[in-house]
């Protein structure tokens, strides 16, 4: 497979990438997977004279507005953190506010509002930052003393239930 934007080849054709996030011709991708995308898409996005990064997966960080599961705070300083660190991990990010509610077990129906900071990246670059992503829920969730944290791996809700006591006293 030859990967554009690449340095020298050997001996045997195989091109060395000069980055990690390769980008493969849709052509190859083509023949290579299923794709997602309609056939007649494919084909137009085929005859584009460029090249495309193919960025299959996404993950999404909730960030709440409240501290203790109801009391609202100002968590502006944890969002700042996390569009920081995924953008560190997957080169970028977008966020967006939205309005919400949830049932606790302990508060009862808490209306909240959260910020979703999501990226996109290749496979590759989520299996290998998975564990970080996790670490970096863990400390959500002990930061804001919640009950859980969630996050979306492809549009799959996760909610993450560290247990405080583990977090707080090792």
């Amino acid at each position: 497979m030859t990967y554009a934007n690449s340095t020298k080849g050997n001996d045997n054709g195989y091109v060395q990438p000069n980055y990690l996030n390769y980008i493969v011709s849709l052509h190859q991708l083509r023949k290579q997977v299923e794709s997602p995308l309609p056939a007649e898409v494919m084909d137009i996005l085929a005859d584009y004279p460029g090249t495309f990064d193919v960025l299959q997966d996404s993950l999404a960080i909730y960030v709440p507005a409240t501290v203790d599961g109801n009391v609202v705070a100002d968590t502006s300083k944890h969002i700042e953190q996390t569009k920081t660190f995924l953008t560190k991990l997957f080169d970028g990010n977008s966020s967006g506010e939205k309005a919400g509610q949830y049932h606790s077990p302990v508060h009862g129906i808490v209306p909240e509002n959260v910020v979703v900071v999501k990226s996109f990246m290749t496979r590759a670059a989520l299996c290998k930052h998975l564990p970080q992503v996790l670490d970096f829920v863990a400390y959500l969730q002990k930061e804001l003393r919640q009950e859980c944290i969630a996050f979306e791996i492809n549009g799959i809700m996760l909610l993450a239930k560290t247990r405080l006591e583990e977090l707080l006293w090792g």
